[in-house]
């Protein structure tokens, strides 16, 4: 009988290892599956193209990231925050903090949309084309592969001021260039937008397809703060989904 209760033991603490072993391979083969037939949904939509594909699958593919800001509490973008901090796309600016009042430079804004659609940051050499961004600044490779994608153009001095806080007009025209789909492209292009330009009224295309859209809103010339940049990625972020037919949603483990 206790060889027979020994090889039960045995047995059973096999089992429970191989089950611990073998759970996360489920789960991941599980997500695999899952985003397998999330491509197929996307592709099979006609506004779908490569480029802009990482925008309807990017929050499937951060399983890991789950941050708790304890700061939010109160932000009217609470919500929006949690979101993107569970995406992996922002992130707070010390442990547990987001600091949702505190001023957002346009370095930082497009950092965050350039991860909000799947963008990735070139490890290349890139000459630096900006007067004022130095290879020591942090966000240098970001902006230089950013204006090697066309995402941004700076300024008629040929600055980028990437410590300069983001007007709202400014932040919408990143967010826009960075998302990559042809049919936003065709949106704008309907509202007068079609490449990048210095005139005195650049943004009035891009504010008046943000109004006929209900994508977040503030006057053009408004400086932002973090929450105002968490809203209005989030919000592109939506309407770029909802024009595929794709839900959004973030994948956890349970």
């Amino acid at each position: 009988m206790k060889h027979i209760t020994a090889a039960l033991k045995s047995f059973l603490t096999t089992l429970t290892v191989v089950a611990l072993v073998a759970s996360p391979i489920y789960y991941f083969s599980s997500t695999s599956a899952y985003v397998e037939n999330y491509y197929g949904q996307v592709q099979s939509n006609p506004q779908y193209t490569q480029s802009c594909y990482p925008a309807v699958v990017f929050e499937q593919l951060h399983l890991e990231k789950d941050d708790s800001f304890i700061d939010i509490d109160f932000s009217p973008a609470k919500d929006q925050i949690t979101y993107l901090g569970e995406m992996g796309i922002i992130e707070g600016t010390s442990d547990n903090i987001f600091s949702p009042n505190k001023a957002l430079t346009r370095a930082e804004y497009l950092k965050m949309v350039f991860l909000a659609f799947g963008n990735e940051i070139s490890d290349d050499s890139f000459e630096n084309d900006f007067s004022d961004v130095s290879d020591s600044h942090w966000a240098a490779d970001l902006i230089a592969t950013a204006k090697d994608l066309d995402i941004i153009n700076g300024y008629i001095d040929g600055s980028f001021k990437p410590d300069q806080q983001i007007t709202y007009a400014e932040a919408i025209k990143i967010a826009s260039r960075a998302t990559g789909c042809d049919f936003w492209s065709s949106e704008l292009a309907e509202h007068g937008v079609s490449n990048q330009t210095w005139s005195s009224d650049w943004f009035e295309g891009y504010m008046a397809w943000a109004s006929d859209n209900g994508i977040y809103q503030l006057d053009a010339n408004t400086k932002m703060v973090r929450w105002n940049g968490a809203m209005l990625s989030y919000d592109i972020m939506k309407f770029v989904n909802e024009s595929l037919g794709i839900e959004m949603r973030v994948m956890k483990h349970v």
